[in-house]
């Protein structure tokens, strides 16, 4: 069940969601265009002639058009068809289709690097995930991942930026919570931080680079309502390397 509201959310807000990620004047896609993206960006190489890269969880293709660009050979995946379909659109050079983190459809070692953006949190099975995502790698390969902070599932909506923690830190309840102002609330899975380092290792990864997001003077400048950005990391970023 939890599935299908995941891809129906997605795929009714596809449109929204690529202009709030790719035009400034959005309030809802800040976090994404002043923190994500740059600290994503930064964490890949700028040299990507000759590698192969798999963007899990692609979207309409944001990431990835960056990545094609460094010289990358592309390929996305992700869980709704309509955010495939404007993939193709927006992100020329790269291979789209539908297909999920859990069960991959390459065989074992094609890619040089994996990235994720901001999709492990809505997956029940993280473990799963994790181990396709090994599968696919090639030794040495390279997995880049973002994730809300863990410590952001203590803040609800309606709090509009006041520092007030809600739910208990270790409460992995599922939470629900919008993507788009105008979607669906899509379902999230609370974990603390040490359960993605436990998994990773598990899964023979070496984690070469753990990054916080930190807050800027210009954020306030271009929307004084992000003050909980102030406040408390929102979010944090994984560099890990396939032994």
């Amino acid at each position: 069940m939890t599935k299908k509201q995941l891809k129906k959310a997605y795929n009714e807000a596809a449109k929204d969601f690529l202009i709030s990620r790719t035009q400034a004047n959005v309030d809802t896609g800040i976090y994404n265009r002043e923190i994500e993206q740059p600290t994503m960006f930064k964490l890949v190489q700028k040299n990507l002639k000759n590698k192969k890269l798999l963007d899990a969880a692609c979207g309409p293709g944001i990431h990835l058009k960056e990545y094609v660009k460094r010289g990358a050979k592309g390929f996305g995946i992700d869980l709704t068809p309509n955010m495939i379909k404007l993939a193709k659109e927006y992100c020329k050079g790269a291979k789209f289709e539908v297909g999920t983190i859990e069960k991959l459809k390459f065989k074992d070692a094609s890619f040089d690097i994996v990235t994720c953006s901001l999709a492990l949190d809505h997956i029940k099975d993280l473990n799963k995930a994790i181990k396709q995502i090994n599968r696919v790698l090639k030794k040495n390969g390279l997995f880049i991942f973002s994730i809300p902070h863990p410590i952001t599932y203590m803040f609800r909506d309606s709090e509009k930026g006041e520092f007030i923690p809600t739910p208990s830190y270790f409460d992995d309840s599922t939470r629900y919570y919008k993507i788009v102002q105008k979607g669906k609330k899509i379902p999230g899975f609370p974990r603390m931080i040490d359960t993605y380092f436990k998994i990773l290792i598990k899964n023979n990864f070496e984690i070469i680079d753990f990054i916080e997001s930190g807050p800027k003077d210009s954020w306030d400048e271009k929307n004084p309502k992000v003050k909980i950005l102030f406040k408390i990391p929102y979010f944090c970023f994984f560099k890990c390397r396939k032994k």
